[in-house]
């Protein structure tokens, strides 16, 4: 049946119509990624597992590495590993920098013989990943020190789940700094830990972002 005028006459507009929301639609998908690159940090969380090759002289010399606060620890047969709660943050998807405020921390206590015991407590990691990364904590909930360095090359995944957006970093171990290892030689007499040395083997964060 040939068509009628009606939808001859029709044909046209609903092809220029079509061809405009198409345009429109391509260009709010280009834009989106631009739009939408740096985020602010909701929540989410960060495990910390600790170098095998760190837990040995620390348990030689004897230091014992509990979680703090909100931190919890997870043990296996062969690592150690410390979740700390991420409370807010910068994430840019576009440079894979920003930064990761957490709570809780890791204490390294050592018992004394009869009573008591001697602590180093870092808390509050502030990790900073990019151009000039680093990692802050409060030692012993007094004073600011960077006490990790940061290496690796950062790796992220992005995701969307239950209508949420979120990120799943890896690729960076914390090597331990000088102020670090002078920390726990304060309480041992000698450096468990050479400077230098991975303490954290693997960080691995998951952050929801907005």
């Amino acid at each position: 049946m040939a068509p009628s005028r009606f939808t001859q006459a029709r044909r046209p507009a609903s092809t220029a119509l079509g061809a405009v929301l198409i345009a429109i639609v391509a260009a709010l998908l280009a834009a989106a990624p631009a739009l939408a690159a740096n985020y602010s940090v909701v929540s989410g969380y960060t495990d910390f597992t600790i170098a095998p090759a760190t837990l040995q002289p620390l348990e030689v010399s004897g230091l014992v590495l509990y979680p703090w606060g909100a931190a919890r620890v997870t043990v296996s047969s062969t690592t150690l590993t410390i979740r700390e709660p991420v409370t807010s943050g910068t994430w840019s998807t576009t440079s894979k920098a920003g930064t990761l405020r957490h709570s809780g921390g890791m204490v390294f206590v050592r018992p004394l013989t009869g009573f008591g015991w001697y602590a180093v407590l870092w808390s509050k990691l502030n990790v900073t990943l990019g151009k000039a990364p680093y990692t802050m904590a409060l030692f012993n909930e007094s004073a600011s020190q960077q006490v990790f360095d940061v290496t690796g090359s950062v790796t992220q995944k992005v995701y969307l789940k239950n209508g949420h957006r979120y990120v799943r970093i890896t690729g960076i171990a914390l090597p331990i700094t000088d102020t670090g290892a002078s920390d726990l030689k304060l309480f041992i007499g000698s450096a468990p830990i050479a400077a230098g040395q991975d303490f954290v083997a693997t960080m691995t964060t998951v952050v929801r972002v907005k």
